[in-house]
């Protein structure tokens, strides 16, 4: 089985690139998107394993993409934002939430968190 692929739905093109590299770094595969309506595109082309939202993409559209991401693949949401509060982020069904900038490892370790095996059991051997 190949690399978690992980959606990343960012506005910003300089901290797309930056949140990229740090996943990609870590064994990630990243479709990356600009917009809510790409996001629902790339993810009903191909469910991502995790989604990581900016919640003020297309004008604050992220928010209704958390909600539609959740409700359309099940896929696990960090929500993003340097605006936004975690209150409203986990309010539209985010599993996280980390405030803008991200701090690269605050952001790999909410990944792997979200993307770890949920037995108990897993890390035998």
């Amino acid at each position: 089985m190949g690399a978690a692929v992980i959606l990343l739905v960012e506005r910003d093109p300089y901290a797309a690139e930056m949140t990229e590299h740090f996943l990609r770094t870590e064994g990630y595969e990243v479709g990356l998107v600009f917009s809510a309506d790409e996001a629902l595109a790339a993810a009903a082309e191909r469910a991502p394993a995790l989604a990581i939202v900016d919640l003020l993409v297309s004008g604050a559209d992220g928010q209704r993409l958390c909600s539609e991401l959740l409700l359309r693949t099940h896929t696990p949401v960090i929500a993003i934002s340097s605006l936004t509060s975690a209150e409203a982020a986990y309010s539209v069904g985010a599993s996280a939430f980390l405030q803008k900038p991200i701090e690269p490892l605050e952001l790999v370790t909410a990944v792997q968190k979200l993307l770890a095996p949920s037995t108990p059991t897993s890390e035998a051997e």
